[in-house]
């Protein structure tokens, strides 16, 4: 299993740079179906069915939920099974909160700062 939590201080610290520069509105691009699952360092809610996911290189993906779903069942990080390929993808892998609740990722977008 791995677990992406934000609880862990050099994510704090990093997710807080990332605030002090961040701007307010951002575009999202396609970037395919799927992620580095081990890149991903951080989560945030920010609507009731999308996550924000931190990545080490610098990159904010937005991750929408199923359906059914709610993200603020996923505040306190995730616990997800990594695959053979070591990735995450839309469609296919499923996250698991602290809290038991289960949730297929519906779509991948990447988070690109607009000037």
């Amino acid at each position: 299993m791995i677990r992406v939590s934000p609880r862990r201080s050099d994510t704090r610290e990093m997710i807080a740079d990332w605030r002090r520069v961040m701007p307010r509105r951002f575009e999202q691009r396609k970037i395919g179906k799927c992620v580095p699952a081990r890149s991903i360092v951080g989560v945030q809610t920010v609507s009731s069915r999308d996550l924000v996911l931190y990545l080490s290189d610098n990159r904010m993906i937005r991750a929408q939920l199923g359906k059914s779903c709610n993200a603020r069942d996923f505040y306190l990080g995730f616990y997800m099974e990594p695959n053979e390929d070591g990735e995450l993808c839309a469609g296919r892998d499923t996250l698991r909160a602290r809290n038991g609740a289960t949730c297929k990722i519906g779509a991948i977008r990447q988070l690109v700062p607009l000037e």
